[in-house]
C-alpha cells in the first residue's frame, strides 16, 4: 500500500501492469488482476519510470542523475546506466520515430 504522493505513473502498452514512483522514494511494478505490487525497488531519490513499446524494459530515472533500463521478467536487475550531469529527470517522455520511448532529463522546476 502506498502511503505517500504518487509523483511518477507509467501503464505497460501490451498488459494491465503498471509502474507507479512516489514521494518515498519507491518505484513499484503493479498488475490490475491483484491487489498487492509485484515489484518493490527502494531508491535513493523519487523516481520518474517509462515503459518501452514492447513491455519487456522499462527505464527509471532517479536521483536527477541518472536512467537504468531494467528487464521486466528481472524487476531489480539494471541491463544498462545512463549518467547525467546536469539538471534534474522530471517525468517528461517522448516518442522516437523508431518506436522507443525516453526518459528525458529537463531543467528542475517546482511546478512541472
Amino acid at each position: 500500500m502506498l502511503k505517500n504522493r504518487v509523483v511518477a505513473l507509467s501503464m505497460s502498452p501490451v498488459d494491465d501492469m503498471f509502474l507507479s514512483g512516489s514521494m518515498d522514494k519507491t518505484l513499484r511494478l503493479w498488475d490490475l488482476r491483484s491487489p498487492n505490487c509485484q515489484g518493490l525497488m527502494h531508491l535513493t531519490s523519487r523516481p520518474v519510470a517509462a515503459f518501452d513499446p514492447e513491455g519487456l524494459i522499462f527505464a527509471a530515472g532517479v536521483n536527477s542523475e541518472s536512467v537504468k533500463l531494467y528487464d521486466l521478467r528481472s524487476f531489480d536487475k539494471v541491463l544498462n546506466l545512463f549518467l547525467f550531469h546536469f539538471g534534474h529527470i522530471h517525468n517528461s517522455s517522448a516518442r522516437l520515430n523508431t518506436g522507443p520511448i525516453c526518459v528525458v532529463p529537463t531543467q528542475h522546476r517546482e511546478n512541472v
